[in-house]
């Protein structure tokens, strides 16, 4: 029977009690209409049991609760003109932890800004006004500056680019995989599209024109392949994964298996 019926029906129900508490009145009920039935009398015992019988499961009377919790919900849910209901105390706490995040970070670029500023006027101060006194405070200004860009990318953008490269890795690889079906592939190679426009929309760029001498600045060597001529040594066989960079830096290396030497006769050693 659905819970509305009986809450209607049944006036002793008191969601604010215990399921015990309620169980008692319910029963209580019952053995007075039993005594003295009601005109309707068919139709209170089939609502009176099925409430016994939602209050004595736990998990029946769980869900009434939730039935319940709702209804109250929408009862006192504010209107246009109305102030919204208060957060919960999960919310509160979550907002809370975010804010002291937030505001710590904050803080930090604050203090960051600040030194600049107290550099600033220090060398302003103390620097005889020469040819030099401009290019030294720009130079000082200049580096201070940099070092909240490196704050910030390290602190935030790092991680998530990364991130970012490793899910379209993963897709690179399902994509390549032979028992891949057609519809399927097509769908891969959008998502990746889609993933380098965002990376792309940050200033994250696939490498280009990578070298094909092994060049450890750039690369990095995930196998070696042996090879009997010397020309060939140390020269990059393949490419296993694309490399990026951000802002004219090298945020992950191009993955690469590279060619090495091994004079002939001596591979068995």
């Amino acid at each position: 029977m659905p819970f509305q019926d009986y809450y209607a029906a049944i006036e002793e129900i008191d969601p604010s009690l215990s399921r015990e508490e309620n169980l008692a009145r319910l029963r209580k009920v019952a053995h007075t209409w039993k005594r003295d039935p009601p005109v309707n009398g068919g139709e209170t015992k089939r609502t009176i049991a099925s409430a016994i019988e939602t209050f004595s499961s736990e998990k029946l009377y769980d869900a009434f609760r939730k039935w319940w919790e709702a209804q109250e919900a929408h009862v006192s849910a504010p209107h246009a003109s109305e102030e919204p209901a208060p957060a919960s105390v999960e919310q509160r706490d979550s907002a809370h932890q975010d804010t002291i995040f937030i505001e710590g970070m904050a803080s930090a670029l604050k203090e960051v800004k600040h030194s600049v500023l107290e550099l600033r006027q220090l060398f302003e101060a103390r620097i005889d006004r020469d040819e030099g006194k401009s290019k030294l405070i720009e130079a000082v200004v200049s580096r201070l500056e940099k070092y909240e860009r490196d704050f910030v990318f390290n602190q935030f953008q790092k991680q998530i680019f990364l991130d970012l490269i490793g899910l379209f890795d993963r897709i690179e690889v399902l994509r390549d995989r032979p028992t891949l079906g057609a519809e399927f592939r097509i769908d891969l190679e959008s998502l990746g599209r889609e993933v380098l426009q965002i990376l792309g929309h940050q200033g994250v760029f696939p490498m280009e024109n990578t070298p094909s001498q092994f060049d450890e600045t750039l690369q990095e060597a995930v196998d070696t392949v042996e090879v009997y001529d010397p020309e060939q040594d140390k020269t990059v066989t393949e490419a296993a994964r694309k490399g990026f960079v951000y802002q004219e830096r090298v945020l992950r290396p191009e993955m690469v298996v590279v060619a090495k030497y091994v004079k002939k006769g001596d591979q068995d050693d």
